[in-house]
């Protein structure tokens, strides 16, 4: 009897069994099919609220919520839970770059990057580490898109424009079509 209280044990600890307190016969559990659609709404919904500049931890509670639905015990989908995962650390970073900038490069209304190397070689370093990262998948062409347009915004006009156009040519000739405005 104590190698099975072990196992319920442990089969509960990964998420794979739970206690229920009362057995109601009308009462039926979701499948992992249907977790996995709830999964895919909950990213589809973080999708929206990241486009619509809902703030950044409601965006991640989204996310989170998603990935618990893709996990073993729930829908039970690896490839879902490290897309879910993926999209998640693009919307971050992409949250982080905008922020960096708007913080370190924006005066009054205009972005202003004299006096600033350092910031400079920071936010490349950024949005290069970004684009490696996400530029080649599908599912984050709105991510990739929005960081590109705010690089080309950023550098406009600057000394550092010659070196960044070509990077923002390539980067907007690997975008999926439809996002190259």
């Amino acid at each position: 009897q104590e190698p099975c209280a072990f196992a319920f044990r442990r089969f509960t600890d990964l998420g794979l069994a739970k206690s229920v307190t009362f057995i109601d016969e009308g009462q039926v559990e979701m499948t992992a099919a249907q977790h996995k659609a709830r999964g895919v709404l909950y990213v589809t919904q973080a999708s929206n609220m990241s486009r619509n500049h809902a703030p950044i931890a409601s965006i991640k509670e989204k996310f989170m919520e998603a990935m618990s639905r893709f996990s073993a015990g729930k829908g039970n989908d690896k490839d879902l839970l490290d897309k879910c995962k993926k999209h998640l650390e693009a919307v971050t970073q992409k949250h982080n770059i905008m922020h960096f900038a708007k913080e370190k490069f924006l005066v009054g209304g205009s972005y202003n990057l004299e006096g600033r190397f350092a910031e400079v070689l920071h936010f490349e370093q950024n949005a290069s580490k970004f684009f490696s990262q996400f530029l080649c998948d599908s599912f984050l062409a709105e991510e990739v898109h929005a960081v590109r347009k705010l690089v080309d915004e950023i550098m406009d006009g600057t000394p550092y424009e010659n070196h960044f156009k070509d990077v923002c040519k390539t980067i907007r000739t690997l975008e999926p079509l439809g996002q190259t405005v």
